[in-house]
């Protein structure tokens, strides 16, 4: 695949994606998994806010984090939600990307997918750690999920995160936080019952 790419995070998922194209199909490779059923915390509902719409799809963010949408390289579309900066100068944040690869992707694809997306979150990073790779559902759509942690230089924090990734036709879509001590318990949970909203129209 010869394609000059712009963006380190874009770059490793295309790429990993593709060269699914050339090998054995993943579900020739592993056994199945059970899948579970990810629902949102009831515990944190009402600090969700309204459903909001994310191209065809809905998502609630948490309550009171502004709106910022961004375009990526290669036709990639970034939506994201902030909380409040603190006195550290770091903000609660929830991320969706979403983009469409020039090469055919399947469901089969997102354990590998989301392994090659995590290389450019390692990158940086010292004392990187990454969780297992689990499989799940939202709101009747097949997810993989993982959580990560590793100390980020140039901030000067140890960073904490989360990532989920499902295919969706022909879109990739890719469901994220991160965060630091002492915050990162309250907003990552928070972060992620937003992403278990997930949901087509």
């Amino acid at each position: 695949m010869k394609k000059k790419m712009r963006n380190l995070l874009l770059s490793t998922v295309v790429v990993g994606l593709s060269l699914l194209a050339c090998s054995e199909p993943v579900a020739a490779q592993h056994k199945p998994r059970p899948a579970q059923v990810w629902s949102p915390d009831v515990g944190l509902a009402s600090q969700l806010g309204t459903l909001e719409a994310v191209e065809e799809f809905t998502v609630q963010p948490p309550k009171g984090y502004k709106f910022v949408k961004g375009a990526g390289p290669d036709g990639a579309v970034i939506y994201g939600w902030s909380g409040e900066k603190r006195s550290t100068g770091t903000a609660p944040q929830f991320l969706i990307l979403i983009f469409s690869p020039e090469s055919e992707v399947r469901q089969s694809d997102m354990e590998p997918g989301l392994a090659a997306l995590l290389v450019s979150f390692a990158t940086g990073k010292t004392d990187w750690k990454l969780g297992p790779i689990e499989h799940g559902v939202v709101n009747g759509h097949p997810f993989v999920r993982t959580r990560w942690e590793g100390f980020e230089a140039s901030l000067g924090y140890k960073v904490f995160g989360f990532s989920y990734l499902t295919i969706v036709g022909k879109k990739v879509i890719h469901l994220s936080s991160q965060d630091v001590e002492p915050f990162k318990t309250e907003a990552l949970g928070l972060a992620e019952s937003a992403a278990r909203t997930f949901r087509k129209k």
